[in-house]
């Protein structure tokens, strides 16, 4: 009987759940480059105006799949060591966002002036206060 030799490329190359999160990370950051290289409306409109359309479904699905993310991350690392790699992308993402300071900065006003800003995003709120109380224990 044959040996079939032609095992998918991808499949040999990734072994860990946490290899297949880098994986999809990699395969959307590169889709996304190379589609807002060549047509920065076509990512716009199959995947930012939809995202941002349904904010209730993005963010419900964003935080399902965060806990997802979270619990695989969380066999391998230690949450101090998660909460390290965040840091890192916060101060990625940043660098990239002060290219839109202008229209950042008015849009976050209008966020800043009204009172109820924990009170919008408590769950988000809630989120980051727990994993951040979780880390300083595991440090302390």
């Amino acid at each position: 009987m044959p040996v079939d030799n032609n095992k998918s490329i991808i499949k040999n190359m990734i072994s860990t759940p946490i290899e297949l999160i880098a994986f999809i990370l990699i395969a959307i950051s590169l889709i996304k480059i190379v589609t807002i290289a060549i047509k920065p409306m076509a990512w716009y409109n199959s995947v930012v105006k939809p995202l941002f359309s349904n904010p209730r479904a993005t963010q419900t699905i964003s935080f399902l799949l965060a806990a997802l993310v979270l619990y695989y991350l969380l066999i391998e690392l230690s949450i101090v060591q998660i909460l390290a790699a965040v840091f890192f992308m916060a101060l990625l993402m940043l660098g990239g966002m002060v290219s839109f300071a202008k229209p950042f900065i008015d849009d976050a006003e209008k966020i800043y002036r009204g009172r109820n800003i924990l009170r919008k995003y408590w769950l988000y709120t809630l989120i980051w206060v727990v994993l951040l109380l979780w880390g300083l224990k595991e440090i302390l």
